[in-house]
């Protein structure tokens, strides 16, 4: 009998890539490859020794399987980009790790889809 979490999860990646995802650009050095990715925000609270911080990234979420480099797959790494396109201009983010935290995390037990940590990193305004 097929492990019904991973067809849910296929299930899910799918809807998500078809219905709630944009056309992004991700980048390691001259590597690039374009990924269909869903937006979203994760929150980390970090105790600097002072007090309680929060941090809010800019989250990717994307197919694991989608994230080939020069022919080779791999996961992704603080200083790694993101590219996207909105109607104001071009959007850049870098990937990040807080405090110590992953750069990433799986969405599912079968790791079909990930979530890419980022921070804003640049910002180029298309003019009118």
């Amino acid at each position: 009998m097929p492990d019904l979490m991973a067809r849910a999860a296929e299930f899910i990646a799918a809807k998500l890539g078809a219905e709630m995802s944009r056309t992004v650009t991700y980048s390691r050095g001259s590597d690039t490859i374009a990924l269909s990715a869903t937006v979203g925000r994760s929150s980390f609270d970090v105790d600097d020794g002072h007090g309680m911080l929060r941090y809010q990234t800019r989250d990717y979420i994307v197919r694991a399987d989608a994230l080939i480099l020069a022919g080779i797959a791999t996961l992704p790494r603080r200083g790694d980009r993101i590219t996207e396109s909105t109607r104001s201009g071009e959007v850049t983010a870098e990937v990040v790790s807080i405090s110590g935290s992953p750069e990433w995390r799986p969405c599912d037990s079968s790791r079909v889809l990930i979530r890419i940590h980022t921070k804003l990193s640049s910002t180029m305004e298309v003019s009118a």
